[in-house]
């Protein structure tokens, strides 16, 4: 009985494999034109010198398949807010739902990995995590999504956020007080 049970498991893993490498590479927000709004994050990732996270689309290099996006935000020095920009680059290697980062000094000062986990994407929003460690440690997530004041967030990607992510908090954009 446990050797049917086993084979029929691989058999279906098998025909799941076959059927998602002949498909068509997932449509997720990150790789496509437009901005994307930070809404939505675990609690442990709070910083509390940054507000009004975004990203924007730039172009994607045809031969290496790196999509160029900046990653803008407002920084708090002490005194004041100043706004900040940084370049970045992603790319998903094969068609499975990694995000891989191209790590830069700025990037790595930022606490930033070099792979992320799509844990949920529709045609508006994107749930990112850590790498998975382990079940009994869920890692942090990030909530983006296409609207800054988080409209076109599904109900059933804010209940794939609040458990898939540990202590998740909704972020404030505002544009009335200089997020752009």
């Amino acid at each position: 009985m446990k050797l049917f049970v086993s084979s029929l498991v691989t058999l279906c893993a098998l025909a799941l494999f076959n059927n998602y490498t002949n498909a068509a590479p997932p449509i997720v927000p990150a790789f496509e034109y437009g901005t994307l709004y930070l809404v939505g994050y675990s609690r442990q990732l709070n910083h509390s010198k940054w507000q009004c996270v975004s990203s924007s689309y730039l172009y994607q290099n045809k031969t290496t398949k790196w999509v160029h996006r900046n990653l803008r935000l407002n920084y708090h020095n002490g005194t004041m807010w100043l706004p900040w920009m940084l370049e970045f680059s992603i790319r998903n290697e094969s068609y499975d739902l990694i995000l891989r980062v191209n790590m830069t000094e700025e990037l790595k000062n930022l606490s930033a990995k070099n792979r992320y986990v799509i844990r949920h994407y529709d045609w508006s929003s994107v749930l990112l995590s850590e790498e998975i460690d382990s079940i009994h440690n869920p890692p942090p997530c990030t909530l983006w999504t296409t609207s800054y004041d988080g409209s076109t967030l599904s109900k059933y990607i804010k209940n794939f956020f609040s458990a898939l992510c540990p202590q998740p908090t909704y972020a404030s954009f505002y544009p009335e007080s200089g997020c752009f």
